[in-house]
């Protein structure tokens, strides 16, 4: 038997580890970016189905919240929406600066929770103009907790925002955020499992020479019952009633030419009776003289009237408005 055998039809070829490693992307060095599965498994990037009407309802939302601002501060208050990113839960709350102002709010008829995140910078400006601190652009952002007082005044700015939130999604649906708690740890703001996708959408605000930020928070499963409407393109503020269309149908169809019939009375025969009809046949519909006509347009009974005649014609006196969906016969 020579030395050199030849490999047999049913032998195997089997990767080796650094092979393994690199589909694994385990052979990075320090510093080079992630690849392969590795890098699908701890990515925080989210496929997500995007949602034109959401970043429609926040840009309607900072102008509404901009005025009530203006009057909670009684300052010039400007907001600008940032961005609006998609992420896992998780990711989102290890990525929070503590100390932190974390406001959990309910959406009561969607059934969902989502949270308010305000910036440390923005708690000191708000403290600032509300107490009256010195005007200053650098604000001083400590790493101590939060006192009473601060928690309370910022509970008031959450339920500015969570107000003028509600009204800005009142042309997709009736809802109402009410207000639940406010932590200061991250973890314990859990509203929904790490792993659940989520959309950010961060608020940059300027109150005269101060700054600061907010984020609003809502995992997808909050926003299911209304992503329909929300995946849907419209152009304008109205969300596609155009007025000035609606009155233009409105004065084109009163000159439209609608087909009325005035019927006396209806009854059933069987085949057998009408081929036994001819010339000089009278039917009897069994009803009194005074029977009421009914007036309908195709299949949908209008008025009911009383028969009679006017200027040697045929007419109906009209008695009574029939509902479309009474049933009335």
């Amino acid at each position: 038997m020579g030395g050199n055998e030849e490999a047999g039809e049913g032998d195997v070829s089997f990767l080796e580890q650094t092979e393994i490693d690199s589909i694994l992307g385990l052979q990075q060095a320090e510093g080079e970016e992630k690849s392969g599965l590795h890098l699908l498994l701890e990515s925080s990037k989210v496929g997500f189905q995007r949602l034109p009407g959401l970043e429609a309802t926040y840009e309607r939302f900072v102008r509404l919240a901009s005025s009530s601002l203006r009057h909670f501060s009684a300052e010039n208050v400007e907001i600008n929406f940032d961005n609006l990113n998609p992420t896992r839960f998780g990711t989102y709350l290890n990525s929070v600066a503590l100390p932190a102002m974390v406001a959990i709010f309910k959406a009561e008829e969607w059934e969902g929770f989502g949270l308010v995140n305000v910036s440390s910078q923005l708690i000191y400006s708000v403290m600032d103009v509300l107490l009256g601190g010195r005007r200053s652009s650098q604000v001083r952002v400590e790493g101590r907790a939060y006192s009473v007082i601060e928690i309370n005044i910022i509970e008031r700015l959450i339920s500015v925002i969570l107000e003028n939130l509600a009204i800005a999604f009142g042309p997709f649906s009736a809802v109402n955020f009410h207000y639940e708690r406010m932590e200061t740890n991250p973890r314990f703001a859990s509203v929904a499992l790490p792993t659940n996708a989520t959309t950010v959408a961060r608020f940059h605000v300027d109150i005269e020479d101060r700054t600061g930020s907010f984020e609003i928070v809502l995992p997808y499963s909050t926003l299911e019952p209304i992503r329909p409407q929300l995946s849907q393109l419209f152009m304008g503020e109205n969300f596609g009633d155009d007025t000035n269309w609606s009155r233009h149908f409105t004065n084109v169809l009163k000159y439209s030419n609608v087909e009325i019939e005035a019927v006396l009375h209806e009854r059933n025969f069987s085949m057998n009776d009408v081929m036994e009809w001819g010339l000089g046949s009278v039917i009897d519909f069994d009803v009194p003289a005074d029977q009421l006509v009914t007036i309908r347009s195709g299949k949908t009974k209008i008025y009911r009237g009383m028969m009679g005649e006017k200027d040697g014609h045929v007419a109906v006196k009209l008695m009574r408005r029939l509902e479309t969906n009474s049933g009335d016969e």
